[in-house]
């Protein structure tokens, strides 16, 4: 099972037969391992600055996932339409592949 995101949808005609057409491009979502690391004296420092510039309301967006290229689809109108998924931007779906197949899953939540 792979966890993948939609990071781009494009209009496209297929070159041959003019047929209109999705270029949908994924990324694979791999959690961050989380490392255990003995404080020192400048990260406890730079722990206080970051919890400081929290508490001011500076976002701090810090995801513990890394998005790796996976796969480009380019699927026809009427091909989108067979899946019965709704393809969409920044949503999450479960990719399993396996011999002579693929499946794809459309995710209510991801953690």
């Amino acid at each position: 099972m792979v966890f993948v995101k939609i990071t781009k949808i494009q209009s496209i005609n297929d070159p041959e037969t003019g047929e209109e057409g999705k270029q949908i491009e994924f990324v694979e979502i791999r959690k961050t391992p989380t490392k255990v690391l003995t404080p020192t004296n400048e990260s406890r420092i730079i722990q206080e600055m970051m919890n400081q510039l929290k508490m001011m309301g500076f976002p701090m967006i810090l995801k513990p996932e890394v998005k790796v290229p996976k796969m480009i689809l380019f699927l026809t109108d009427e091909e989108c339409e067979k899946l019965q998924i709704d393809l969409e931007v920044n949503k999450t779906y479960d990719l399993k592949i396996w011999k002579g197949g693929m499946q794809l899953n459309e995710l209510h939540s991801y953690e």
